[in-house]
């Protein structure tokens, strides 16, 4: 849907045994296993993950590190803010649909530049394992305090 509109993308897909009808298509490379995605964020200008149910989605951290704004679901408003870092689209949106909000960001640099620092800052100050071991310290803390008494 992005190339028909006339931008040069192409979809890497890691991680997954990807359906049969996307196994040839021009302009999308699949690695079903991989020890290391460290070469594929890096390669990356966005992270695109269009989930449906996350109980802890580390991978919106990762590519916010990366700096890559990220386009998934409502569903995991705790990693990505809509157009802050990223874009949440509804739970029923369609490859046109995401091909609509990556479009309207690739054709905006300064905006795709912002959100790409936001996400880089995001993870900084929210979505790094120091700042989570911070949180956890202080929810020992109380509920050793509030076992004492």
């Amino acid at each position: 849907s992005l190339r028909s509109r006339g931008i040069d993308a192409e979809m890497t897909m890691v991680g997954c045994d990807a359906p049969k009808d996307v196994l040839n298509i021009p302009h999308v490379m699949i690695h079903p296993y991989v020890v290391d995605v460290t070469s594929f964020f890096r390669e990356a200008d966005i992270f695109i993950l269009p989930t449906r149910a996350e109980c802890a989605g580390i991978v919106f951290c990762e590519a916010s590190a990366y700096g890559l704004p990220s386009f998934t679901t409502g569903g995991v408003p705790d990693y990505v803010e809509d157009g802050v870092n990223g874009r949440l689209l509804p739970l029923e949106a369609t490859g046109d649909d995401y091909a609509d909000a990556i479009a309207e960001l690739w054709g905006d640099q300064e905006a795709m530049e912002k959100m790409s620092l936001a996400a880089r800052g995001r993870y900084e100050e929210e979505l790094n394992w120091d700042v989570w071991m911070q949180h956890f310290e202080r929810i020992v803390q109380k509920a050793l305090i509030g076992s004492k008494e």
